[in-house]
């Protein structure tokens, strides 16, 4: 694995590309931390999970404060650009709507499954909506899967 920190914005980011890339200033290359590969302050992941700091043109292994808090600055990197996705995804709804969500869904699937199956929740927000209980309920199922691709792709994205 091959990260890389830009030093106009401090972001530390997974790279996944071609052999090279340029993130701002910062070249990173696979695999070999070798100096004449990087630009300075670039940082770079060995196979062995060794982190180096490039300086001056050389590769500089980090003491083991340096890569925890390196460590540390990339699960926050990609726990905020998570959060920042799934608070977009909800962009539009309070989060008391969003609270609902599951109670929906599960009212929802299994009325479809059932439509004798009670749903207290989706009934009476048709009772002020009102509407065909069976598209609103295909809506609900419906919205919630495009939910679950969003979400995990995101999820997914946070992971790498």
């Amino acid at each position: 694995m091959i990260y890389a920190k830009d030093r106009l914005t401090g972001n530390i980011t997974r790279y996944l590309g071609e052999t090279s890339l340029r993130i701002g200033e910062v070249a990173v290359e696979t695999e070999s931390p070798e100096p004449k590969h990087f630009a300075a302050g670039c940082y770079t992941i060995d196979s062995s999970g060794r982190w180096f700091e490039i300086v001056n043109g050389r590769a500089t292994r980090l003491d083991a404060k340096e890569t925890a808090d390196l460590e540390a600055q990339t699960v926050k990197n990609r726990q905020d650009v998570f959060n920042s996705e799934i608070n977009e995804i909800k962009s539009g709804y309070s989060e008391e709507e969003v609270q609902s969500w599951f109670k929906q869904e599960a009212e929802a699937v299994s009325w479809l499954a059932d439509n004798s199956t009670t749903t207290v929740l989706c009934d009476a927000v048709l009772a002020v909506t009102g509407g065909d209980k069976a598209e609103f309920m295909a809506n609900v199922v419906r919205k919630a899967n495009l939910y679950a691709v969003a979400y995990g792709a995101a999820l997914g994205r946070k992971r790498l």
